[in-house]
């Protein structure tokens, strides 16, 4: 019901952490960009009256997600590997 809700919430406490600002920007922008831009196609293709469009995306975002959920793990340690490397 918040506008922003939990998102803005968590950048305000990642803004008390140790992360660096270049470190927030970048994963905070590429983060959003995917949701940003399948929100603007689905309310597009509502606005133009292309209601299978609008469903279809959101059945594919859904199995995006679910695909990610039943793989978080997976993810997870890939993420993981990832920071490591980086600090290294």
């Amino acid at each position: 019901m918040i506008p922003g809700f939990p998102k803005d919430v968590l950048c305000y406490l990642l803004g008390l952490s140790r992360m660096r600002l270049t470190t927030f920007l970048v994963l905070s922008t590429l983060g959003r960009m995917p949701g940003t831009f399948l929100l603007t196609l689905q309310g597009a293709s509502i606005r133009s009256e292309q209601y299978s469009t609008a469903v279809a995306i959101a059945v594919m975002s859904v199995i995006i997600i679910f695909i990610g959920y039943v793989y978080r793990a997976q993810l997870y340690q890939w993420i993981k590997g990832l920071s490591a490397d980086l600090q290294s």
